[in-house]
């Protein structure tokens, strides 16, 4: 990888600016990944895209979780996504 110390601010960027718009959407209501995913990348995607963003938004739920930010609660066997409390 070509200028790899420019590369990895990038993409430190692109996941900091994704994390942020996560926790934006997470403030009106719990919500579920793939709503979330919809949310951010649309609806009218092809399969393969809406699997592909659908974990990439879990990978990042997860992320968030580790560092409580982000709350999960499981209703009905529905896993829902909360902005965590210090972020209310």
């Amino acid at each position: 990888i070509n200028h790899l110390p420019n590369r990895v601010e990038v993409m430190k960027h692109h996941y900091e600016n994704r994390w942020n718009q996560i926790l934006n959407i997470l403030q009106e209501d719990g919500k579920t990944a793939f709503q979330i995913s919809q949310i951010i990348y649309g609806k009218a995607l092809p399969l393969e895209r809406k699997m592909s963003v659908f974990l990439q938004t879990i990978t990042n739920l997860i992320y968030l979780h580790s560092i409580d930010k982000v709350v999960m609660k499981q209703q009905d066997g529905i896993h829902y996504y909360y902005a965590g409390l210090e972020n209310l």
